[in-house]
């Protein structure tokens, strides 16, 4: 099998911030990278809150940024 070399997924410096009723920020996701090429499988692997499915809606659009930069199929979004 030939993977592809050009990227279908990108992540750079993607991060998450929530904040509390206090006031505080709360990172849940900092300075996340990731590529992936056409034809790869990959899998996010964790233990619970580590921010997993906070990545995985930044990806799909249901959840904003904070920072970084996400690009899917080359059309890019950023916080």
């Amino acid at each position: 099998m030939h993977l592809s070399d050009e990227r279908f997924l990108e992540l750079f410096r993607v991060g998450k911030s929530y904040v509390d009723a206090y006031g505080s920020s709360l990172n849940v996701v900092e300075d996340f990278d990731l590529i992936v090429r056409k034809g790869e499988f990959v899998s996010l692997i964790g233990h619970s809150g580590c921010g997993k499915s906070t990545v995985l809606t930044m990806i799909a659009g249901l959840n904003s940024l904070s920072h970084g930069n996400i690009a899917v199929a080359g059309r890019e979004t950023s916080g």
